[in-house]
């Protein structure tokens, strides 16, 4: 990939900068590293408290702040 395209994204695309944004919303960072014939790589890197959190704390926290009948 062309390194500028790596580091600034595409005009009017959000995929990469979206990635890293999500990324930082956990207080992670996602890096990518290309070289020509090599390939890409990319490095995510987020806190163990996020990565091995139980799955019904995820779930729940999709409800966070809705109000319904039981808030």
């Amino acid at each position: 990939m062309d390194p500028s395209l790596l580091k600034e994204g595409r005009a009017g695309h959000w995929g990469l900068t979206g990635m890293r944004e999500r990324a930082r919303d956990v207080g992670g960072c996602l890096e990518f590293r290309s070289e020509p014939g090599a390939g890409t790589q990319l490095e995510l890197i987020i806190p163990a408290s996020v990565a091995y959190r139980s799955h019904a704390i995820r779930r729940f926290r999709l409800f966070k702040g809705k109000s319904g009948p039981n808030s």
